[in-house]
Formats: structure tokens, sequence, C-alpha cells
């Protein structure tokens, strides 16, 4: 079998992927933190020179409050300058 782009995506989207639980959804839970959605990035724009982009990302603990995140084209690094 010959390893296409398609199946080694396919796989690490099987090895990476959470299981699905059977927690009860309230209106809470729906609008909470950490979203069912995952991460959303915000505000996406780079820099004038083109080697950083930066945006606005919710905390793990509240996604209403945003932190500026700064990624790093060259080193291919991300960072918001203080640990979050």
């Amino acid at each position: 079998m010959k390893l296409t782009p398609g199946i080694i995506t396919v796989f690490l989207l099987m090895l990476y992927s959470k299981p699905a639980t059977s927690e009860e959804l309230t209106l809470e839970r729906l609008f909470g933190s950490p979203s069912l959605n995952g991460e959303e990035l915000r505000s996406i724009k780079a820099s004038p020179d083109g080697t950083r982009i930066t945006y606005l990302r919710g905390k793990k603990t509240d996604l209403k409050k945003l932190d500026l995140w700064e990624y790093n084209i060259q080193s291919k690094t991300q960072s918001n300058g203080w640990s979050e």
C-alpha cells in the first residue's frame, strides 16, 4: 500500500483526535470555556516586513479574555511575551 498525503492525514487525525464523551450539554457548557469548537484566533495581522503574524487568542480558562500573540515565520515559534 502506497502512503499518500491523504492517507497520512487521515492517520494523523485518528491518532490525535479525542474520543467523544457523553457529557451532558447544558447552556453553560455550550457557551463556557474551554470552547467546544477549539481555539479561535481573532484580528490576524501580518507585519509590514512579513516576518511576523500577530493575533488575539482567548485564555484557556476564559475565552472572553484575549491575549496578543505573535508567530515568528522564520523561527516558526509563537509567543505572547509572558507565560500564560
